[in-house]
C-alpha cells in the first residue's frame, strides 16, 4: 500500500517522517499487548491507555496506522517517545532498528503498568535472535500454550547424584505477560517456606522456564518439550510434563544443582483469586522440603523421575 503522507487536505505540505520510527512504533505497540485496529472499545487498545490524551496523540487510527506504516511524523516523536518512557532519540535514530535489544529492552523497561519485564526480554543478544525470540513467541501462540498448560501443580526434583531425598515444590501457571507465561513456585527449605517468580518462554522445540528469587542472588532453569506440537503430551490427563532443572545460587553453593522433574497438574487455574487459591494449594500440598524413601509418596515420585532422568540413569549405571 503506499503511503500519504500529507493529510488530504489540498494545497498542504506533506510531513516529514522517521521512516523506521513506524517499524519501532508497531514494535513498541506488540510488546505492550496493545492493539491499534478499528474497535477501539476492546480493553487493550491504544486510545484506552491512559496517558494517550495526556501526551498528545491523535484522535484518529487512520493517522496512527499512517505513522506506523509510512513512518512517524516528527511533530509527533516526542509524543510517543513519552508515552512509551523512552528517550525521543532513541524512536527517531534510524540506527536503531525495531528488533535492537537496546530498543525491546527499553520498551519493556518503560512500562508503566508495573508488570515485571521479561529476564529473556532483557538479556538478548542480536538482533537475529530477538527476531527468533519474539517470533517463536507470538501473543497468539501464548495464549494457546497458557491453555493448555495453566493451573496449579506438584513438583517433584531429584539432584543428581541423588544424595538425600526428592524435593518437592508447588508451581502456579497463572498468567500471560509480553512474550511469555507468568508462574510462581513455593517450597520449603529446612522450616522456612520459600518463592520464585517465573517466565516460560518457547525457543524451537522446548520450553524454558526461569524462576529467580527476589533476592535475585538465586536462579533456576528449567527446559522441556513444547507440548503444543506433541499430541502424546497433549492428551495426558492428568496434565504432567517432564524434564531437566538446573539451579544456581551464591547463597548456597558454589556448584550449580542439577535435576531432573515431573510436574503434574493438581487443580485448574481458578478463574479469580488464584493467590488466595495457590496459598491454600500449598498449605495442603507442601509442608516439608524433601521426600525420603520408604514413604508412599517418594515411590510414587521416583517412578515418574526414573522417566525423566532415563538416560542419565543408563550412563550412571554403565
Amino acid at each position: 500500500m503506499e503511503c500519504d503522507s500529507g493529510n488530504g487536505t489540498p494545497g498542504r505540505p506533506r510531513k516529514n517522517r522517521a521512516l523506521h520510527a513506524g517499524d519501532k512504533l508497531r514494535m513498541a505497540f506488540m510488546l505492550l499487548q496493545k492493539s491499534w485496529g478499528s474497535n477501539t472499545n476492546v480493553p487493550g487498545h491504544i486510545f484506552n491507555m491512559k496517558r494517550w490524551e495526556f501526551c498528545g496523540l491523535p484522535k484518529s487510527i487512520k493517522t496512527v496506522k499512517e505513522d506506523i506504516r509510512c513512518g512517524v511524523a516528527y511533530d509527533r516523536l516526542v509524543r510517543y517517545a513519552s508515552l512509551l518512557n523512552i528517550p525521543p532519540a532513541l524512536l527517531a535514530d534510524d540506527s536503531v532498528r525495531h528488533a535492537d535489544p537496546d530498543f525491546v529492552t527499553a520498551i519493556v523497561k518503560g512500562k508503566s503498568d508495573g508488570v515485571p519485564p521479561s529476564i529473556m526480554l532483557q538479556n538478548i543478544f542480536g538482533t537475529t535472535v530477538n527476531e527468533k525470540f519474539l517470533d517463536f513467541n507470538r501473543p497468539e501462540y501464548v495464549g494457546e500454550l497458557f491453555d493448555l498448560i495453566k493451573g496449579f501443580y506438584i513438583v517433584y526434583l531429584m539432584k543428581f547424584p541423588l544424595d538425600v531425598g526428592i524435593n518437592k515444590m508447588a508451581l502456579a501457571i497463572y498468567d500471560t505477560d509480553v512474550y511469555c507465561l507468568r508462574m510462581k513456585a513455593n517450597f520449603f527449605l529446612e522450616t522456612e517456606q520459600n518463592s520464585m517468580d517465573g517466565e516460560m518462554h518457547r525457543w524451537g522445540s522446548f520450553l524454558y522456564a526461569n524462576f529467580y528469587l527476589n533476592e535475585m542472588h538465586s536462579f533456576a532453569m528449567a527446559m522441556l518439550p513444547e507440548p503444543l506440537r506433541n499430541p502424546v503430551i497433549v492428551g495426558r490427563k492428568p496434565f504432567y510434563m517432564t524434564g531437566k532443572y538446573l539451579f544456581g545460587s551464591e547463597a548456597f553453593s558454589r556448584e550449580p544443582l542439577f535435576a531432573v522433574f515431573h510436574m503434574e497438574r493438581h487443580e485448574p487455574l481458578p478463574e479469580v483469586d488464584w493467590e488466595d487459591s495457590f496459598e491454600a494449594f500449598c498449605r495442603e500440598n507442601i509442608s516439608y522440603q524433601f521426600l525420603f524413601s520408604g514413604e508412599p509418596e517418594y515411590d510414587y515420585a521416583m517412578v515418574r523421575l526414573r522417566s525423566a532422568g532415563e538416560g542419565i540413569w543408563n550412563a550412571k549405571s554403565g
